[in-house]
């Protein structure tokens, strides 16, 4: 007999006086242990439900991790995976060929990616502590768990394992940037042949200073052509690593992430319990699950790799002038296909993105193998203390403003995760 995982599933309330708390799971693996049961159906799983502590869903249902709890999959949640994979591949050209990055010049992308991480971070910590908040905080979690990016819960039962939806989560974003240097390489071939006279670069002004400043935050200060193709698909290279690796990356680790049971014979898929952890299938899955969470960790490396290449041209914080120095560092066209990495940021915390993803994948996605109980509660605090003093000492952001925001921010996770152990 085993604890019930999910009271949803498990047990009829209020039966001859048992208690939430006392209620079990009858059923191990695929069978059932009836001998065991109760006659009045206190133990048994509910709605269908079956496998190990009830957690398969019933037919024609699927397991949301986002609501915590079985649905039906209707034509509609069915189209959206279909159309969110579809938006994720056509959406990239057709902004690259719009040149949309000239509208985003009003938008502050420093508190967008302090806004977007703590999103992300916060929404994984039921998983993270193995733990549902009450209500509303719980519906506040589900709404903002888009964040996740999870958009594989309903798909044809051929393709509803988890281990289908770990390989699909990895192999999606790297289709986008297939297509996306595709697009660059027929758009550099289709400029080659209609080629005119190449523009000369202005050299920085103290009258163009101002406007310098302004077409700096659209990405487009005083590149030539050629160098501006690049750099435009460059930024939404680096755009979709920065946004699909952290989640990308809790899938990875859920698929290597085995409980076993008290009869030491027994090993399951935490995210999945159907999955036997010690079966072939299971075998063959973790290989192809960590040459793919090598290759994304390999991300962030080159990043840092690319930005030190650079380094003295982006720590200008020794300069007699800072803020010019700012300016000029933005509007190098060396530096252009980068500058996503470090705008926000002063001369010497360029690196800050790289620090960021990092501290994204520990709380999301490797604080659950930190042991169980306190011991993971007391390793997860010093981890955001750490980030805490990171944010609070290092002041990384050029505007003061985004640097009060990530403080507060980090205040957030910190009391958020305070919350969760109460």
């Amino acid at each position: 007999m085993y604890e019930c995982k999910s009271e949803s599933r498990c047990g009829v309330e209020d039966v001859d006086g048992l208690s939430v708390e006392q209620r079990s799971c009858w059923s191990l693996a695929h069978h059932n242990n009836e001998s065991l049961c109760p006659r009045d159906g206190s133990l048994e799983c509910r709605g269908g439900s079956r496998g190990l502590f009830c957690s398969e869903c019933g037919d024609d249902e699927v397991y949301s991790e986002q609501r915590q709890e079985c649905i039906t999959c209707n034509d509609g949640t069915v189209a959206t995976p279909i159309a969110l994979i579809a938006i994720a591949i056509l959406l990239p050209p057709v902004l690259l060929q719009l040149n949309v990055a000239r509208y985003l010049r009003y938008i502050d992308r420093s508190k967008v990616k302090v806004i977007w991480s703590t999103l992300q971070i916060v929404t994984s910590i039921p998983w993270s502590l193995n733990i549902n908040f009450p209500e509303p905080m719980q519906s506040v979690v589900r709404v903002f768990s888009a964040t996740q990016l999870d958009s594989f819960t309903c798909l044809d039962e051929r393709f509803s394992s988890y281990h289908t939806k770990a390989l699909l989560s990895s192999t999606g974003p790297i289709m986008v940037c297939v297509l996306i240097w595709v697009a660059y390489a027929i758009r550099k071939a289709w400029r080659s042949r209609n080629a005119g006279p190449s523009r000369q670069i202005a050299p920085v002004t103290e009258d163009s200073r101002d406007e310098v400043e302004e077409q700096r935050r659209a990405g487009r200060a005083n590149e030539d052509p050629g160098s501006s193709l690049f750099s435009t698909h460059m930024r939404w290279f680096l755009i979709i690593g920065y946004v699909f690796l952290p989640p990308v990356t809790m899938a990875q680790f859920r698929g290597l992430h085995c409980g076993e049971l008290e009869d030491g014979q027994t090993s399951y898929l935490i995210a999945a319990p159907s999955i036997n952890c010690n079966s072939p299938e299971h075998a063959t899955f973790v290989s192809m699950n960590s040459v793919l969470i090598v290759g994304y960790q390999l991300q962030p490396l080159l990043w840092l790799y690319l930005l030190n290449r650079k380094s003295k041209s982006l720590d200008v914080d020794g300069a007699d002038d800072v803020e010019a120095a700012l300016v000029a560092r933005d509007q190098d066209p060396s530096l252009a296909h980068l500058r996503f990495l470090f705008a926000e940021y002063t001369g010497s915390r360029w690196w800050m993105d790289v620090i960021d993803v990092y501290r994204r994948i520990i709380f999301i996605s490797l604080l659950p193998f930190c042991g169980e109980g306190i011991v993971r509660a007391c390793i997860g605090l010093c981890f955001y203390f750490v980030s805490l003093i990171l944010y609070r000492e290092a002041y990384p952001y050029q505007d003061g403003s985004t640097n009060y925001l990530a403080v507060t921010a980090q205040y957030q996770i910190l009391f958020t995760f305070l919350g969760a152990l109460m």
